[in-house]
């Protein structure tokens, strides 16, 4: 944003990776949209490229202006569900919203029934002329530098925190927002490193006690078997299902699986009797 103000939020235990771009993500929409105008994201591993901070939001800025009223339209719609668009069975019900203080539940806070009860056909041209995500130029996608659009967050709704702690979570995001038609947006305005876990090592030789309990909850980590089970594939990246649980539920609702990350952080901690399978 532009009011000046640092906000640091902190956390005694890892959250996850896709757990704390969602806590930026509702502290930023919990503000107005003229002081935060899109999310941006980077790993704390990362370097930027002189410039790209200076000319990379103007491009957000521009290819978004549209965006503002897009989001008014829909606040209008979902303020007055149910309408003639909800389903028969759940007239008279209002579908649950997210809520910047509840993260235990991840739907869409302004996602219209007639979008989501629209077939599959029509939901992918819904937000065609939107864009969801920037990145700056990495030869494709890639979530260790990236900005995110108000109206993106708000439709979709936040990362799927049940990917835990890393990786996958991204690529699900990205999937979704294409099943509602959003474009994604790879600029030349500058690049940037990423040195994979640089932020957690003394040096080649020497690992702190962070760099330790990263390398043992990668290799317990789900995420390939929740990616399976979610999409049919794994990493969501090839063949498999088109929409999440192949269109049994919502591409924007998730539940989170508390038992399952509990039990893995205990296990990066090498707590032997919480690290049983199953």
């Amino acid at each position: 944003g532009r009011s000046g103000r640092l906000v640091a939020s902190r956390h005694p235990e890892n959250v996850g990776r896709r757990a704390a771009v969602s806590i930026g993500s509702r502290l930023a929409l919990s503000l107005p949209r003229e002081e935060v105008l899109f999310v941006f994201v980077a790993n704390s591993d990362v370097k930027l490229s002189p410039g790209l901070l200076s000319n990379l939001p103007r491009d957000v800025r521009e290819m978004t202006r549209h965006d503002a009223a897009r989001k008014g339209a829909l606040a209008a719609e979902v303020a007055n569900e149910p309408s003639e668009c909800t389903p028969v069975l759940r007239r008279g019900l209002r579908v649950p919203r997210s809520r910047v203080k509840d993260d235990r539940l991840s739907t869409s806070a302004l996602l219209s029934d007639r979008i989501h009860c629209a077939s599959a056909k029509g939901r992918e041209t819904a937000f065609s002329r939107h864009y969801g995500h920037f990145c700056a130029y990495h030869k494709s996608s890639f979530s260790a530098s990236v900005m995110l659009t108000r109206l993106a967050i708000s439709t979709v709704g936040y990362f799927d925190e049940n990917f835990y702690a890393a990786c996958v979570w991204d690529l699900d995001h990205s999937l979704r927002l294409r099943l509602l038609g959003f474009q994604e947006r790879n600029v030349l305005h500058g690049g940037f490193v990423h040195r994979g876990s640089s932020s957690i090592r003394f040096s080649n030789k020497m690992e702190s006690p962070d760099a330790l309990w990263h390398r043992r909850i990668n290799s317990l980590t789900a995420n390939d078997a929740y990616a399976t089970m979610k999409w049919n594939r794994p990493r969501a990246c090839c063949g498999g299902w088109k929409e999440p649980y192949n269109g049994m539920v919502p591409a924007y609702v998730w539940v989170r699986d508390e038992a399952l990350i509990q039990r893995i952080r205990a296990c990066g901690h090498d707590e032997k009797q919480k690290c049983s399978k199953g």
